[in-house]
C-alpha cells in the first residue's frame, strides 16, 4: 500500500545517507526489511525516548513508514525531521541578524541585510517574501521567480 508523503505534511522526515536501513525492531541486530535512498521522504510515527550511541552518532530509534507503506525503525541520525523547519525562525549571524521563516503553505519570509552603505532612503533590512520548494535536503527559494538553492543539512 503506497502512501502520499510530501515535505509540507506534518511528521515528515527526509533521509540523510546514501542507503539507510529500515529495521524490524529498534536495534542494529534487527532484520533489515527495506532500504531507503538519500532524499527519500518518510512519515515519522514515533520516537523512542532512550538515547543510543552508534559509532560516532548519538540518537534515538524512530518508528517510520515509507512511501511504499513499509513500517519499521531508523536511527534518527539519518533523518532530518522537517517539522523543525516550520517550528522555529532560522537565524544566521553575519555581523547583523538575518532570519528566515518557512510556512506549511509553501511560502517564506526572509529579513536580510541590505548592502552597505545604509542611507536614509535605504533601510538596514529588507523583507523578502516568496515561495519555496523542498527537494531532498535542498530548499529552493523563489524570489521574483528566480530560484536560489540552499542546502540545509
Amino acid at each position: 500500500m503506497r502512501i502520499k508523503i510530501k515535505p509540507m505534511y506534518r511528521n515528515t522526515g527526509v533521509i540523510l545517507g546514501r542507503a539507510v536501513n529500515i529495521r524490524s525492531k529498534p536495534n542494529l541486530k534487527a532484520r533489515i526489511i527495506f532500504q531507503l535512498k538519500e532524499n527519500s521522504y518518510i512519515r515519522i510515527i514515533g520516537v523512542n525516548k532512550k538515547i543510543y550511541r552508534i559509532g560516532e552518532f548519538s540518537g534515538k530509534w524512530t518508528k517510520v513508514i515509507s512511501a511504499r507503506g513499509i513500517k519499521g525503525y531508523i536511527f534518527d541520525a539519518f533523518i532530518f525531521d522537517l517539522d523543525c523547519l516550520y517550528k522555529k525562525v532560522w537565524k544566521r549571524k553575519v555581523e547583523l541578524k538575518i532570519w528566515l521563516n518557512f510556512f506549511r503553505n509553501g511560502k517564506y519570509k526572509w529579513r536580510r541585510a541590505n548592502a552597505l552603505p545604509i542611507t536614509d532612503d535605504k533601510p538596514l533590512y529588507e523583507i523578502i517574501t516568496g515561495k519555496f520548494k523542498i527537494i531532498g535536503r535542498k530548499i529552493i527559494l523563489y524570489e521574483n521567480n528566480n530560484p536560489n538553492v540552499f542546502s540545509f543539512i
